[in-house]
């Protein structure tokens, strides 16, 4: 999955579907395209809430 330079507005449903997709199709595996979509949202989630809240804001400001 290439890394995008742009900010996207989505939900974690819609997140969570798109990487589904994107994981089955790399492993053919439903069941390991599950863990690697709630694995990559669950590592999301972590890393947003580490950032410090001023860079969060400064991303909030310019969307």
């Amino acid at each position: 999955m290439a890394i995008q330079d742009h900010i996207v507005h989505t939900n974690v449903g819609e997140l969570s579907s798109a990487l589904y997709t994107y994981f089955l199709g790399v492993y053919g595996d439903e069941e390991l395209a599950t863990l690697a979509a709630s694995t990559t949202v669950t590592d999301l989630c972590a890393q947003a809430a580490v950032m410090e809240p001023s860079a969060r804001r400064d991303e909030v400001e310019a969307a």
